[in-house]
């Protein structure tokens, strides 16, 4: 049944694309969603420039329920999220690990995994230190 999907790329909104995939069909969904107030793309009802940090995790969620809808039973998700470079004035600045940690853990956190289908599996905090930039 996936086949059809395999090789393609599709653009557009990510819950109206992801509205159109049956369920069960991916096996693994990595993202970098647009941080919260960092940058402007240009699109009308963009991810990131909402009013509230709150309103922008509840269109997380939105797309992320979507996404657990296409993922098979063992798939799984990856979110990058909150890996803005120290000093760019964009984002948040961590001088050290503990406030890195709260202040992500708390944005991953909020995501309310059970709450878009993830169930008991949850949500796992991991950090990925990347000792030079590109």
């Amino acid at each position: 049944m996936g086949e059809k999907y395999i090789d393609n790329i599709f653009e557009g909104n990510a819950v109206d694309v992801l509205k159109r995939l049956p369920p069960d069909i991916i096996n693994c969904c990595i993202t970098s969603p647009p941080y919260y107030g960092l940058r402007d793309y240009g699109h009308d009802g963009q991810i990131g420039l909402e009013k509230s940090p709150e309103a922008y995790i509840e269109r997380l969620c939105e797309v992320f329920g979507e996404v657990r809808r296409v993922l098979r039973p063992d798939g799984t998700l990856w979110v990058v999220i909150g890996d803005c470079y120290s000093g760019s004035s964009k984002g948040a600045v961590y001088n050290n690990q503990d406030s890195y940690n709260k202040s992500n853990k708390g944005m991953i956190n909020q995501i309310k995994c059970k709450d878009v289908g993830f169930g008991n599996r949850g949500c796992s905090h991991l950090r990925y230190a990347k000792q030079v930039g590109i």
